[in-house]
């Protein structure tokens, strides 16, 4: 493990008996912090029943699979539930599971006594949603079961910071590593951020429920694709490969039509 990651392990075993909220930038290796929990919880108590839970069929199968390159002798016990996967193992010790397939069937599985929760930031701060039901269900039936979430932003546009307001599910952040601290120790790439000559008029861009209205987002920015293409091809020219992130899949074609006019593989 790298220093950081063994420092937020041991930073949640530290905080036993509270919700634990490690917050690690995005490449930081937050599939290899669970596997690394995971075994230390078993070696300190090795009958507990580990429930990790993702919202996405592929944070499954790469939270699985750096899981059982990192820990092969706990291969035997552990499993996946989920629906998107096509895999609902029940009797397993150690569980990846899909929050979909499981919050309303938690009297399915044994009693779990940790739970873990991958990309924590997408439980609501208030007493709702299908997460918290989860949790709640999953500590009816044993009051004392653990908990630990993980995330890079530990925040929802709509409602805020997910250690403030009523009753935080985390009173506080329990480890936090960030972008530059990693950076600066060689562990992700150094950024150089360009500012975009042409910037977009959101003036006339609504925001419902915490979020840019996605048809507002892409009628502001349609009329800049063809200036954009272009400082895109100057300032990549001496790239072999481009990812553009745009404002829908309107806005994807728009911007790989005028990306093929210039010549570029965009198709």
């Amino acid at each position: 493990l790298r220093y950081y990651q063994k420092e937020s392990i041991d930073a949640v075993l530290a905080n036993e008996g509270q919700n634990s909220l490690v917050v690690a930038a995005t490449g930081s290796g937050k599939s290899i912090m669970i596997s690394g929990l995971v075994r230390e919880i078993l070696t300190l108590a090795p009958s507990f029943n580990i429930l990790i839970l993702q919202h996405r069929k592929e944070l499954v199968e790469q939270n699985y699979d750096k899981f059982t390159k990192l820990c092969p002798e706990l291969l035997l016990k552990s499993g996946i539930y989920s629906a998107s996967v096509g895999i609902k193992d029940v009797n397993k010790q150690i569980l990846f599971a899909q929050i979909q397939s499981v919050h309303n069937r938690t009297d399915f599985f044994p009693t779990i006594h940790y739970c873990i929760v991958d990309e924590v930031h997408r439980i609501k701060r208030e007493d709702a949603g299908i997460y918290r039901n989860c949790i709640a269900s999953l500590r009816a039936r044993n009051p004392k079961m653990g908990l630990c979430g993980m995330t890079a932003t530990p925040f929802r546009m709509s409602t805020g910071v997910l250690t403030e307001g009523k009753d935080p599910l985390f009173p506080e952040i329990t480890y936090e590593v960030g972008m530059r601290e990693l950076i600066e120790k060689g562990y992700l790439a150094p950024l150089v951020s360009k500012f975009a000559v042409n910037q977009a008029d959101l003036s006339q861009v609504a925001i419902r429920k915490g979020e840019y209205v996605l048809s507002d987002m892409e009628n502001a920015i349609s009329p800049l694709t063809e200036a954009a293409c272009d400082e895109i091809c100057s300032l990549g020219n001496e790239r072999k490969h481009w990812l553009l992130f745009t404002s829908g899949v309107k806005s994807a074609h728009e911007f790989a039509s005028a990306l093929v006019r210039r010549g570029i593989k965009a198709e």
